[in-house]
């Protein structure tokens, strides 16, 4: 064979519009689910989040730009931003939105990793700043297709039959009880791992408004660790002759002497040997030191920035900063916590709060 005949085409033209076609497709679908998220949420409860978040995110921005003189500033910049973006990823979650719920979770990947790192430097934080961009510019999506979700509303109830619309929007009593997100947040958790629970509350709806985010940031957490921790899957509730649907208790109380807040779940109890052996596992204490602690500062652990005993990396995993956020959350507003448990059958956290404390934050 002498010659051989060959045809060559330039398809890369060709190529690039189908990957940008593909592209834009899928930009499509995501802006789409995201849209039918938005229309679920109440616009004003939309609004409050992203301004919230929007706020803690340049809160972060600026803990980043710190400069740090040692490991353990790095140290105590990572538990900061955790808190603050554990708390980012808790709301997220109890209003539905699952992209901003998976992008903080993927920050969180990103701090548990410098996290776990013998040594830190500055440069070690800089993928933090593209992810900490990357959610920004999220949100600011998010604004836009919360305008048009809006607009729609609009239109529908244009396009409604006339009704005679109210003199004055009613106050409805219990308007500001979080327990129905709340309700949703244990349900889906619970779902996906396989178990049942049962979020009985009363009383939410009378939080004085100066500390009514911190309960719901807290209500949250607390949650999120019975069942995710606490409540065992059916089957193992069966075994033991318990209802194979767990049950989550949360109330407020007020009186002329102190707020309350008591939350409780019957699940498995917090066991102190556990904890012991969870401290000595992550280098956090010495097997001399763990055996030197008693029951009431082996459950002290618990709060300890970083400590866990879950060693999963799921969206709904405490990382160690749920109840560590907890503790300060309820100590920013003066605030005392306090955990009974008995292995098998309870964990109930209460948390006072000083009325005064309460009072000055009205007047203020």
């Amino acid at each position: 064979m002498r010659h051989v005949l060959v045809s060559v085409n330039d398809v890369t033209s060709r190529v690039l519009l189908a990957r940008e076609l593909k592209e834009s497709q899928a930009r499509s679908q995501v802006q789409m689910d995201m849209l039918l998220d938005l229309l679920q949420v109440d616009p004003e409860h939309l609004l409050a989040f992203l301004d919230d978040t929007s706020a803690a995110l340049v809160q972060i921005n600026s803990v980043l730009r710190v400069p740090a003189r040692g490991d353990g500033d790095f140290r105590t910049k990572i538990d900061e931003i955790f808190r603050e973006m554990h708390r980012i990823k808790g709301d997220a979650a109890t209003l539905g939105l699952a992209s901003v719920e998976t992008r903080t979770h993927a920050f969180e990947d990103l701090l548990q990793d410098l996290r776990d790192r013998p040594q830190l430097s500055g440069n070690d934080f800089l993928p933090l700043v593209v992810s900490l961009d990357e959610i920004l510019g999220h949100l600011q999506s998010i604004r836009e297709l919360a305008s048009r979700a809006e607009d729609l509303r609009a239109n529908a109830l244009l396009n409604a039959a006339p009704r005679v619309p109210p003199a004055v929007k009613p106050v409805v009593a219990g308007e500001h009880d979080i327990t129905p997100p709340l309700d949703a947040l244990a349900q889906r958790i619970a779902a996906d791992a396989g178990k049942k629970v049962r979020l009985v509350t009363t009383g939410l709806d009378e939080v004085p408004g100066d500390i009514r985010r911190t309960v719901r940031d807290v209500a949250i957490q607390l949650v999120r660790n019975a069942v995710v921790h606490g409540i065992e899957d059916a089957g193992t509730r069966r075994g033991l002759d318990k209802d194979e649907t767990g049950l989550l208790q949360l109330q407020f109380k007020s009186s002329e002497q102190k707020l309350e807040l008591v939350f409780q779940d019957d699940g498995c109890g917090i066991l102190p040997d556990r904890l012991r052996e969870a401290a000595v596992r992550h280098g956090d204490l010495s097997p001399g030191e763990a055996e030197q602690l008693d029951t009431k500062a082996s459950l002290a652990l618990i709060f300890k920035p970083g400590f866990s005993t879950h060693d999963g990396n799921g969206r709904d995993a405490g990382r160690g900063v749920g109840l560590d956020f907890v503790l300060k959350a309820v100590k920013a507003i003066g605030g005392k916590i306090s955990i009974a448990t008995a292995p098998g059958k309870y964990t109930r956290f209460s948390i006072v709060l000083p009325v005064h404390r309460a009072a000055q934050g009205a007047v203020a």
